[in-house]
């Protein structure tokens, strides 16, 4: 008899099945009709539960039982001679069953098949071929019959234990089920499973049958092993470590790497958990984050080891990157940082650091120029490579002074001695690696100082005596680079008082570094007149010869010296117009004799009388003829001549004339030379008296 039967179905260790002749008893068995020829004849036969892998184990150790048994006896081929179930109770004594039936010859066999079930299915079965034995003959143990389980899961081929954690922390639960699977893959259900420890003392179990079970850690740290078997002996375990939760993290591998910025770093970043007393801790879940980086994952589990671990990729910015792993330890956080250096890309674009501004021509750029090197993130990339700069737009032809190429160190090429001597506007420095480019903010060259001043209009012009000249003088203001030099002022100015008189004397130069006075009335006196053009500590001078007019040293003024040159008379009124003549000897120059001729509108003006001032008289104080002409007074003119002067003496002539009012009128003087034209001396032009007349 097998151990594999339960203790409390041992009882059917043995059942003796007796026959006995009667037809009564086996009438309606579908050999009924040959019963009156046959033998009665008994058969006995013995159950022997299978045994194989779970062999010694209890029915009821997978929760399996049943309260019934069946018996079918088959003449062969297929004849049913007896088909009966017998219940019974758990804890009665063995049962002995009287079952009779015909032989029909002798020795004669029957299949005999016996069934443990529930109420539902057979869980156990059997069949074994059992020969009938006389009546007489000496009672035997009969023939075995091999039972085998045949209940849910029998075509179990696979089982498996989920989950399968690694580890369980002291004092903890972890849900545990069993799935039995067929030799196809397909799940069994319902199968009886049995549950079992290796070792009570690290870890119990809430139940010992069924699909699913609880395993209670200890507090003791050690490994354990989890069983689950089917009835048929199919076995699945998982060794477990009871442990300690961890106490701390700590670094393993993975610090201090290096690479280039979006790049993953070669070699993991791994932490090991540990307990309290330094032994690793698995199924311990860490977390990860990263600063300038990503870790490939967010959380990891550590293993049997207590290791877990990540790969980080670096971010975009050169310079220092960090994984930080974490596990949380009741209320605090326990932390092990990793520290990678984050390499520069290679180069892919310039940039200038410090960009040129406006400046001088000729002046070194400050602050110095600086261009950086980038990688695609923007970083700045740190080979040696040289950069050249070169000059476009502004004015053509200019160029860039100073070193143009230079080495970069760490990413940046500085350009301290850098210039440019052309003025211009719209000027770009462009920057260049090989093939890789940049150009700078544009920026304007002003011209330098003004260092020389140029006559380029006007110089040596003639022109009579009181006229503008017919050229305009002009200068331009240069810089020492020749760049013309707008905005300063330029003053136009006679180099003495008989060199004429200006109208637009104060000039500012234009963008062309130009300027040019309004006009130049030369004076009148006949020979040489000089114009100063000043500006910005420069100088220069234009020549002009004047022609037709008085001899030099002789001062004309109409009316009285320093007397107003505008009148006002009423209509109708005579006017009085004081005419001077000073006729002054210098460089012992003998001038001979002038004459004035004045001019006037005979409509506005009638000429009533002229008369001298007695007595005209020269330095030497001896008196002298003045000549006069009124024959053309009617049309607007008189003469007063005979004015002489010697090389040694001065001559003065003082003349009043006399004029009716009309309407207001200009009078003009002009002096007739004689004598010695060409001396060089001062002349003062005649003031025209401008009379007004008011009602």
């Amino acid at each position: 008899m097998s151990d594999f039967l339960p203790a409390r179905s041992r009882r059917y260790a043995s059942l003796a099945l007796l026959l006995s002749v009667g037809l009564s008893a086996c009438g309606d068995g579908p050999t009924g009709a040959r019963q009156a020829n046959g033998t009665p004849a008994r058969i006995a036969f013995t159950p022997r539960f299978t045994s194989g892998p779970a062999s010694g184990a209890q029915a009821a150790d997978f929760g399996v039982s049943f309260d019934r048994v069946r018996v079918v006896i088959v003449r062969p081929p297929s004849t049913s001679v007896l088909d009966t179930t017998v219940s019974f109770k758990p804890g009665d004594a063995d049962l002995s069953l009287d079952l009779r039936v015909t032989t029909l010859v002798a020795n004669e066999a029957f299949n005999v098949t016996l069934e443990y079930r529930d109420a539902s299915r057979a869980l156990f079965s059997g069949t074994a071929s059992v020969i009938a034995q006389p009546l007489d003959a000496e009672p035997t143990g009969g023939t075995t019959i091999d039972v085998a389980y045949v209940g849910p899961g029998a075509d179990a081929a696979h089982l498996s234990i989920t989950p399968r954690p690694i580890a369980v922390f002291t004092g903890t639960t972890v849900h545990l089920a069993a799935q039995a699977l067929n030799a196809g893959g397909t799940a069994e259900s319902n199968v009886p499973i049995n549950w079992s420890v290796d070792d009570a003392t690290l870890a119990t179990l809430s139940s010992t049958t069924g699909s699913t079970t609880d395993l209670q850690a200890s507090s003791r740290r050690g490994n354990v092993t989890v069983i689950a078997r089917t009835p048929t002996g199919i076995i699945d375990q998982a060794t477990i470590l009871v442990t300690p939760p961890a106490a701390t993290l700590q670094s393993s591998s993975g610090d201090g790497q290096a690479g280039v910025v979006n790049a993953q770093l070669s070699a993991p970043v791994v932490v090991r958990a540990v307990d309290d007393a330094g032994l690793p801790v698995p199924n311990t879940t860490v977390t990860w984050s990263a600063v300038n980086g990503t870790t490939a994952s967010t959380t990891s589990v550590t293993d049997i080891s207590g290791l877990a671990s990540t790969t980080l990729k670096l971010g975009t910015t050169s310079g220092t990157a960090t994984a930080t792993a974490s596990i949380t330890v009741g209320s605090s956080t326990k932390q092990v940082v990793f520290s990678a250096t984050a390499a520069p890309g290679p180069l892919t674009s310039l940039s200038f650091l410090s960009q040129p501004t406006n400046a001088t021509a000729g002046v070194t750029f400050a602050p110095s120029l600086q261009v950086r090197l980038l990688d695609a993130f923007g970083n700045t990339a740190t080979a040696a490579n040289s950069v050249t700069l070169s000059l476009t737009g502004g004015t053509s032809g200019a160029a860039l002074g100073g070193t143009v190429t230079k080495a970069a160190v760490d990413g940046i090429a500085t350009f301290n001695d850098l210039s440019i001597v052309r003025q211009g506007a719209g000027y770009r420095i462009a920057a260049s690696v090989g093939a890789v480019q940049t150009t700078s903010n544009a920026f304007n060259i002003a011209a330098a100082a003004p260092a020389q001043m140029e006559k380029i209009a006007g110089d040596g012009r003639t022109a009579v005596a009181a006229t503008a000249v017919d050229v305009a003088p002009a200068v331009r203001l240069s810089d020492a680079f020749g760049n013309p030099v707008g905005g300063v002022t330029v003053q136009f100015a006679p180099a003495d008082e008989g060199s004429g008189s200006v109208a637009g004397g104060t000039v500012t130069t234009g963008a062309d570094g130009v300027a040019t006075v309004g006009s130049w009335t030369v004076g009148n006196t006949m020979g040489p007149n000089t114009l100063l053009a000043s500006g910005a500590s420069l100088t220069t001078s234009f020549s002009a010869t004047v022609t037709g007019g008085v001899p030099p040293g002789i001062r004309l003024v109409v009316g009285a010296l320093g007397s107003a040159s505008q009148r006002t008379a009423v209509a109708g009124q005579d006017i009085t117009v004081p005419i001077t003549v000073d006729l002054t000897s210098r460089g012992g120059v003998d001038f001979g004799s002038v004459a004035v001729t004045l001019s006037w509108d005979p409509a506005a003006l009638t000429f009533k009388s002229l008369s001298i001032a007695p007595p005209w008289f020269d330095s030497r104080g001896a008196a002298g003829n003045v000549t006069t002409n009124t024959s053309n007074a009617s049309i607007g003119s008189i003469r007063v001549g005979a004015f002489t002067s010697s090389a040694t003496f001065s001559s003065f002539a003082f003349v009043n004339v006399v004029f009716t009012v009309h309407r207001s009128a200009t009078i003009t003087a002009q002096i007739d030379a004689a004598g010695n034209a060409a001396a060089d001396r001062i002349t003062v032009i005649p003031r025209p008296q401008s009379i007004t007349v008011t009602p």
